[in-house]
């Protein structure tokens, strides 16, 4: 029952069920989270922020390009100008109508990002931050990671957001427009981290996915994203 205390280890004293919910591992890690529900975006409801906050944080107050693929309503650029008082934040779309989203220190490009030259033409941002928050249609998730990848110096940091479209196709029909899904390309790279050795599997992808793997410092996944720290 929710109501019986047990010792809680990480606080030092008995709590609840309900209140040790409380004291989890990111339970510091709530600045990006408070500022999304000011600047409403999807984020908040997928429970990401305190886990990117973890791993985002050093990068608080530094000078960098941020890149954010998919704009929907600027909520999650904004948020992201909030928490990084001294980055330029940049997001693209598909929609020209994003562009309404433009204000000091966030730039909207418009670019179809199912195509592999749209994407080349964003390495010019520079970007050490890149979150693929677009259609999360599968062969467009493959593109973004093994195209921008490159671009992202060491320390950089790359977020997949809604692989659950990649796992649950009762509930996501028609994302699944090529055999390999967002879910297998970050498990693939995630075992030429672990073995430290290629890719194994030896069709059009393994070469590039060998390429992202020893490129890799860490590869963290949770509910429904993934993230990639270069090496």
């Amino acid at each position: 029952p929710d109501d019986i205390a047990f010792f809680n280890c990480r606080v030092g004293r008995k709590a609840t069920y309900a209140e040790s919910l409380k004291f989890n591992f990111f339970r510091d890690s709530h600045e990006l989270k408070d500022i999304a529900k000011q600047e409403p975006t999807d984020k908040v409801a997928h429970n990401y922020l305190d886990k990117y906050e973890f791993f985002l944080k050093d990068f608080k107050d530094r000078k960098f390009n941020l890149l954010e693929l998919g704009v929907f309503d600027g909520g999650s650029l904004r948020m992201w100008k909030k928490y990084f008082p001294n980055a330029e934040i940049y997001g693209v779309d598909i929609d020209r109508r994003c562009k309404a989203y433009e204000e000091d220190r966030i730039h909207v490009r418009i670019k179809d990002l199912s195509s592999l030259e749209n994407l080349m033409e964003l390495h010019d941002i520079q970007p050490e931050i890149i979150i693929d928050d677009a259609s999360h249609i599968w062969s467009h998730q493959l593109k973004s990671l093994l195209a921008l990848y490159q671009v992202l110096p060491s320390g950089g940091i790359f977020i997949m957001e809604d692989l659950e479209t990649s796992l649950n196709m009762d509930l996501f029909p028609g994302f699944n427009d090529v055999q390999i899904s967002g879910y297998d390309l970050c498990e693939r790279v995630a075992r030429v981290v672990c073995g430290k050795r290629p890719d194994t599997l030896n069709d059009p992808l393994s070469e590039e996915i060998t390429k992202v793997g020893m490129a890799t410092e860490l590869v963290a996944t949770m509910k429904g994203s993934c993230i990639f720290i270069k090496r």
